[in-house]
């Protein structure tokens, strides 16, 4: 996907291929992460492989054998929408998503 980017210098990057100055015509203002944003995005997770494609600059990600075996169970997750069971739709969520923090 090429090399990281900050969100400020792309902003600031925008700003001047419009022909304005940064900070001076048009300020840029830091809010902070909102709820359900991620400061950074994991790209490859700990249960993937990287393998080559038959295409130099294309790899695949591969799911690791044991998450394969770890199959999601429709019925349960059927289940707790129907007893409208947030909570326990939390952790399942965690379980099969563990990067990830589903709060409320």
């Amino acid at each position: 996907m090429g090399e990281c980017v900050k969100i400020v210098d792309l902003a600031k990057r925008m700003i001047e291929l419009s022909g304005l100055t940064p900070d001076k015509d048009i300020k840029i203002k830091f809010t902070g992460l909102r709820s359900g944003e991620k400061e950074y995005e994991e790209l490859i997770t700990e249960d993937e492989d990287v393998e080559k494609s038959e295409y130099e600059k294309i790899r695949v990600l591969k799911k690791n054998q044991s998450c394969i075996e770890n199959r999601i169970d429709i019925e349960k997750i059927e289940k707790l929408v129907t007893d409208n069971d947030e909570n326990g739709l939390r952790l399942i969520a965690r379980e099969y998503v563990p990067e990830n923090t589903f709060s409320k």
